[in-house]
């Protein structure tokens, strides 16, 4: 190697020991209470495997809260296996280590490491300490069983002893109940499908003749509804496998998603019956602008269920949609601005559906053009002239 490559080397190797030496000093840090940070990560500290002190750890626990000593540790400990629960990772980096940190919202020393996620659960300085509120520690025991509602160690008590054992990184039991949470996954999705399928088919059975392909769109909403259960079922027992929090926050983020496409899947199909309804009822009108309507109404409302679905998806993985939605609103206004006919001619098409001055079949006569009404579009209606030819006529210019 040349100088230069020694050179790399030597800095490299004195960094990597630059930050073992200052994770090592974080590591040896004092309990305090001078800051959110610093009462955050006592709490955490001594509450890790390797470090597992929980009375240090409980020094977070106001007196005032009227709590003894191993009531203190148990709310101390909870509060951690809340936020292990719900797959909530503290950067320690992004906690402030001002001792007088002053909320922006309340303008009071008040911190709150999750307000969107876990808004009951903050901190509150009395004195020159931080410690939890209060009113966090009142909805404490109500937050732990909405995130265990089986318990923490439900699972875990099932499979004692040999369950400790680690195998790929996970103990025994933990990967047991991955395996058998699947197994009863798979057979609860057959039983949910044979349970909603004949719901479903007996709320319609009034309009069975409505419907002549029910049994097909019928089973289609059927699947989206079993699998959407079986995934909230999934969320609802993820935190009792005590996984580690990083992994945890995945799972729960998959899962969450997951229930947001098929939600926007059951409502999707669903829009297929309300529009198999509104199909029928359309043919049995004289007036045969309801054959045209129909259609563009049932691709608007599922390209709004779609965009809907999308946006919080986005929302879930933390990308700013208010910044989004106001991008692709000044976009949308530079587009409009630049493409004024179309937007004319939608607006055209809305005021032909609503008011009606003809229908399909009408025989229409205008400035420079005449016509058989063969279909009425988003932007333009198409007639059918004398000599057979099909004209395409803006609607902007129709509805005026």
């Amino acid at each position: 190697m040349n100088n230069k490559t020694y050179k790399q080397f030597f800095s490299l190797f004195a960094l990597l020991i630059g930050c073992f030496t200052t994770f090592s000093q974080e590591r040896e840090l004092e309990p305090s209470l001078k800051s959110p940070y610093h009462s955050i990560y006592t709490h955490l500290y001594y509450l890790q495997p390797d470090t597992y002190e929980p009375e240090v750890a409980a020094i977070c626990i106001p007196k005032e809260s009227g709590l003894d000593s191993l009531s203190s540790i148990r709310a101390a400990i909870r509060i951690k296996r809340i936020l292990d629960g719900k797959g909530l990772y503290v950067f320690l980096s992004t906690l402030p280590q001002n001792p007088n940190y002053v909320d922006s919202i309340s303008k009071s020393n008040f911190y709150t490491p999750f307000p969107k996620k876990l808004p009951a659960v903050y901190l509150e300085k009395k004195d020159s300490n931080w410690y939890y509120s209060i009113e966090t520690l009142g909805l404490i025991d109500d937050i732990y069983k909405s995130v265990y509602p089986l318990g923490a160690d439900f699972f875990i008590n099932l499979m004692p002893g040999i369950g400790h054992t680690k195998v790929l990184g996970i103990e025994l039991w933990q990967l047991f109940w991955i395996v058998m949470l699947m197994l009863v996954g798979a057979g609860l999705y057959f039983l949910f499908r044979s349970i909603v399928s004949p719901l479903l088919s007996k709320a319609l059975d009034r309009k069975r003749e409505i419907f002549p392909f029910q049994p097909k769109l019928l089973r289609k909403v059927a699947n989206a509804v079993s699998i959407y259960m079986i995934f909230w079922l999934f969320k609802w027992v993820i935190p009792s496998l005590q996984l580690a929090v990083q992994t945890t926050d995945i799972i729960q983020k998959i899962i969450t998603v997951l229930l947001t496409v098929f939600f926007a899947t059951i409502l999707y199909r669903l829009a297929s019956v309300v529009m198999a309804y509104l199909y029928k009822m359309a043919e049995e009108t004289e007036h045969k602008m309801d054959d045209q309507a129909i259609p563009l109404l049932d691709r608007v409302l599922k390209i709004i269920i779609v965009i809907g679905a999308i946006f919080q998806i986005l929302s879930l993985l933390n990308v700013n949609v208010t910044a989004l939605i106001a991008g692709v609103s000044i976009g949308g206004l530079a587009l409009a601005l630049a493409a004024q006919d179309t937007v004319k001619n939608l607006i055209g098409s809305l005021m032909i559906f609503i008011d009606k001055p003809f229908q399909v079949d009408d025989y229409i006569e205008g400035s420079g053009f005449a016509g058989t009404v063969t279909e009425v579009g988003f932007r333009t209606t198409r007639l059918m002239a004398i000599d057979t030819s099909i004209i395409s006529v803006p609607n902007g210019s129709l509805a005026n």
